[in-house]
């Protein structure tokens, strides 16, 4: 166990982005809805040629007697449940998101035995057990939501299936379950649904790369963690609106005016970004930022707290050059989990871990590889009995215990298990006091004994958990592709960084963190990999890599990193090339797209001059976008693939818009300045589609 005590910090304050989201309510348009073939599922153990059974469409006739085990209203890669009838009754049941065999498995924990799969068509995001005992499934590669039905065998029957913006990850149900909740990524949306019809009920715009989404005890607000930007979205769900205002939660300014005044959302944002709006820049006098926001849960003793499991980042000053990526005088990312107050919507400032910074690297070398952090959080849950926050980290392949009811979870660590390769879910059964994670890489569950973690001791970390090995699935992916992804994910490793980075590290998911760091260069805003990759090198923002091997030689160089082997750097390679894109699916006018695609190869903006077909001419430009601590003013033009889902925007981030974009660069990079309103509409309607 590892306590740390918290007191007053002589380290610099750190700062993580809060943001509650701006909205226009999308007005309550009905999902398109359409029945499940039988054809997609499979019935029966693994490898079972058994019919399906037929549709039953979104609501089955008779209800099912599954119930949910443990929390029974957010959603994870694995959800618990248990029948009341049949030959499994009373069974823990173990229902699995898999994404790499596009497939849910139904696995009884008890037995440590498969009981049956149904097969998809599409990779699965999460999944989440309603109390009237279907299965909710969100569908990422062809954004929909499909409704099942578990029988009690142990099967699954299909159902239905709802269309949804690009990309749902993340489910909730509101406490009373008439309302289920569901996240999009790329699709950048909170939508909700009628459980009853499955007809969608309303839709909130949100900022980047939402993921998992929780629903406070009253059933008033959602939460919505991001995976880059640092924010957290709260969105009052009787008027499906909130404000779009960003908060920089600085702990020490934040007890400042709580001395002074009753603090509320309104002084918290006129506090911290009136008083100090240099903070506001990531990296400068030490300000941090928040990525890897994965993961959301929340308390159940004490109740009325959001736990927010992600990391802290100190990207360097980007007015000044570094020797790699980031200040080499600081340890660029921590482990922190945030604590957000419901009943006031304000961060817990102790909850920002500057005592836990000092604590942890006080008269250590800050470049030191940090074995054993959890930078990569994934999934998160609550065991109530034991009062503990339970926390899956890629990376370092572990399940981590935290003290739910600390002011500063990540500084009190209770307990933590080796699982299998790449956890994304876990789950607790709170009857039989233990957790149940699902590792997507290696394809396996670890049932974990939760019975010797009390609020104030240890668990039993040294005991080896049950794992449960799924069976192989075929046309699995090539061993060169598993390999990469090990690699892309590797925490602490020296070949791929000193500081003990990974690749997910910048390029959550493939994509990019949305961060500017400080490099030898000058300021560098992450470039997004995922479907980006082919025809549109040479890569770097300077033009200075001819392929993807040597700009991974140069990016290991800059951290430190001894280096891959040639089968190690070709299995990485392999692995970035496989990364899925994002749907290319959207909701814009199609006419005024077509408007926006004769603007855009008009003679007149000039756009298509070097972005034909929103691709890349290869050569580099000087469009007078020096910073100040550019070496050179010349950059290469970027491929415009997928670039509506990337902000901010240039190579220093200094754009958080498109029409930013549009509107500040006429002269310099094609011209705008004679465009009208209406014809910037057209043009940034196409751009999005790219």
């Amino acid at each position: 166990m590892r306590k740390r005590s918290i007191g007053r910090s002589t380290l610099p304050t750190f700062s993580l982005g809060l943001a509650t989201l701006g909205l226009a309510l999308g007005g309550g348009l009905v999902g398109g809805c359409s029945t499940a073939t039988s054809s997609q599922g499979v019935n029966g153990p693994p490898g079972s040629q058994a019919a399906a059974a037929a549709p039953l469409g979104c609501v089955a006739k008779v209800a099912s007697s599954l119930q949910p085990v443990g929390e029974a209203h957010q959603g994870s890669t694995v959800a618990l449940g248990a029948f009341k009838e049949g030959p499994l009754a009373g069974k823990t049941l173990a229902f699995v998101a898999d994404e790499d065999a596009h497939a849910v498995i139904v696995v009884d924990v008890d037995k440590r035995t498969e009981v049956a799969s149904y097969a998809l068509g599409a990779a699965p995001s999460q999944l989440l057990i309603m109390n009237d005992g279907r299965l909710a499934v969100g569908l990422r590669s062809t954004s929909k939501l499909t409704i099942l039905h578990p029988q009690n065998d142990g099967t699954i029957a299909a159902g239905c299936a709802v269309d949804t913006d690009a990309e749902p990850v993340a489910l909730a149900s509101t406490p009373d379950d008439k309302t289920l909740l569901l996240t999009t990524g790329w699709g950048h949306s909170l939508q909700s649904f009628d459980t009853a019809s499955m007809s969608q009920k309303a839709r909130v715009d949100l900022p980047r790369e939402p993921r998992s989404v929780v629903v406070d005890d009253d059933g008033k607000f959602a939460y919505v963690a991001h995976a880059v930007g640092g924010k957290l979205s709260a969105i009052d769900l009787k008027a499906m609106r909130s404000s779009d205002t960003r908060i920089l939660a600085n702990p020490q300014l934040m007890m400042q005016e709580e001395a002074q005044q009753t603090f509320t959302l309104t002084s918290a944002v006129t506090g911290a970004l009136g008083g100090k709006p240099e903070m506001e820049t990531p990296g400068r006098f030490g300000t941090r930022v928040g990525c890897q926001g994965f993961p959301i849960t929340k308390s159940v003793a004490p109740h009325g707290r959001i736990l927010a499991p992600q990391v802290l980042v100190d990207p360097g000053d980007p007015e000044n050059r570094a020797q790699g990526y980031g200040d080499a005088n600081n340890p660029t990312e921590v482990t922190n989990v945030t604590v957000i107050d419901a009943g006031t919507q304000r961060i817990v400032p102790a909850s920002l871990n500057q005592q836990n910074m000092q604590d942890r690297f006080f008269g250590r070398d800050p470049n030191e590889p940090q074995m054993g952090e959890c930078i990569l959080p994934r999934a998160a849950t609550v065991d109530a009995k034991s009062q503990t926050l339970l926390v899956t980290c890629l990376g370092i392949d572990s399940l981590v215990a935290y003290d739910a009811t600390s002011a500063a979870p990540s500084t009190v660590e209770k307990a933590r298990w080796d699982v299998g390769s790449g956890p994304t879910g876990v789950a607790v059964d709170s009857g039989h006091q233990r957790a149940v994670v699902w590792s997507q890489f290696e394809r396996s569950i670890d049932v974990i004994d939760l019975s010797k973690v009390e609020s104030t001791g240890t668990g039993d970390s040294h005991a080896k958990p049950d794992r449960i090995a799924l069976k192989p699935i075929p046309n699995a992916m090539p061993l060169a592709v598993v390999l990469g992804r090990q690699i892309f994910h590797s925490v602490g490793d020296s070949r791929v960084s000193k500081d003990g980075r990974a690749c997910a590290s910048c390029h959550p998911d493939g994509r990019d963190d949305s961060i500017t760091w400080a490099t030898p260069d000058g300021p560098r805003r992450t470039i997004m990999l995922a479907g980006r990759l082919q025809g549109t090198e040479p890569f770097a923002w300077g033009g200075t890599s001819k392929d993807v091997r040597d700009h991974l030689h140069h990016t290991f160089e800059r951290l430190n990193g001894q280096g891959l082997r040639n089968v190690e750097l070709e299995a990485l390679v392999a692995y970035v090339e496989s990364l899925p894109p994002p749907p290319r699916t959207s909701n814009e006018d199609q006419a005024l797209v077509a408007k926006g695609q004769a603007i855009f190869n008009s003679k007149d903006a000039e756009c298509s001059t070097c972005h034909a077909e929103g691709g890349t001419d290869k050569r580099n430009h000087d469009i007078h976008s020096r910073a100040t601590a550019d070496k050179k003013p010349l950059f290469d033009t970027p491929s415009l693939r997928f670039v509506g889902g990337r902000a901010p925007y240039f190579h220093d981030g200094r754009f958080e818009t498109l029409r930013d974009v549009l509107l500040k660069t006429d002269g310099t990079m094609g011209h705008t300045k004679q465009l009208k309103p209406n014809e910037v509409d057209a043009l940034e309607a196409y751009l999005r589609t790219l």
